[in-house]
């Protein structure tokens, strides 16, 4: 986490509280607070990055990148049936919140093999490199407890890898968490959209040798992230990812993988930052 981006001034947590409670004895409402602070957007953000120079091989999977937990008060368990609760403050912020998450920023530093035979060369269509993420949810208190940055890079190819990360000892394991399987109906037409675990960040220019700077903003308000067309694959290769910041919760970690179906991607820096 960090206090500056760019030379702007980023709030801490305490920083936001200090104002709510002055306008708060300024008798404000509640509601109107809120809104106040989301549209100044005086949000603290917790900042992630890496400036280890990566290199993914043809049919490479790397988890290059992972947050720390995201605060606010985590619960897990229920009293129901005699179980029991277990309560946890991360990040030092004790009130429990549904959406911890207002905006994600990806700032991604890389490029594309260099060489290509296939149409779409210049543009983002057609890319086999490209970067995507997910989130986890931790099923202990003891896995936010004992959460850390990602020491580097790591090779995942299989789901059986991810799953090993994931889970380091008893009480400390981590569950991807998904959107589930829907359905939606438009103009009399019902389409099934299938269960959802992760969500498409940016692709490389085709076959560009030079390195690139992306930067890719999600807001809490935008729309999901379905699948992209050709047109905005060739001008952006961006993807879409609304309904994956609503998804988080505290205590959730986001985790982002990089990735080349064919030839390879080299990636010197990346940063992750949370709002």
């Amino acid at each position: 986490m960090t206090n500056e981006i760019d030379n702007h001034f980023i709030p801490h947590v305490t920083d936001v509280l200090d104002v709510k409670s002055v306008l708060w004895q300024k008798k404000l409402p509640v509601e109107l607070i809120d809104s106040i602070i989301g549209i100044a957007e005086y949000w603290p953000r917790y900042v992630a990055s890496v400036e280890n120079p990566v290199t993914v091989v043809r049919d490479g999977k790397v988890l290059y990148i992972q947050s720390q937990p995201l605060p606010g008060l985590l619960t897990l368990g229920s009293l129901e049936d005699g179980g029991e609760r277990e309560e946890l403050v991360v990040g030092g912020v004790e009130t429990s919140t549904i959406n911890p998450a207002r905006r994600i920023v990806f700032r991604i530093w890389s490029h594309d093999q260099g060489w290509s035979s296939n149409r779409g060369r210049g543009t983002y269509f057609g890319s086999y490199s490209w970067f995507e993420t997910f989130a986890e949810r931790p099923l202990s208190v003891q896995a936010v407890q004992l959460a850390a940055e990602l020491p580097s890079p790591t090779d995942i190819v299989t789901e059986a890898e991810l799953r090993e990360l994931q889970s380091s000892g008893e009480n400390v394991v981590w569950q991807t968490v998904a959107v589930p399987e829907t359905t939606k109906r438009e103009d009399g037409i019902e389409t099934v959209i299938t269960e959802k675990k992760v969500w498409h960040v940016q692709s490389n220019v085709h076959a560009m040798e030079s390195f690139k700077e992306h930067e890719i903003i999600w807001n809490y308000s935008d729309d999901d992230g379905d699948e992209i067309s050709e047109d905005e694959e060739a001008k952006t290769g961006a993807g879409k990812g609304g309904d994956f910041v609503r998804l988080l919760r505290s205590g959730d970690r986001i985790r982002v993988i990089a990735r080349a179906m064919v030839g390879c991607l080299r990636d010197p820096g990346f940063l992750l930052a949370a709002y």
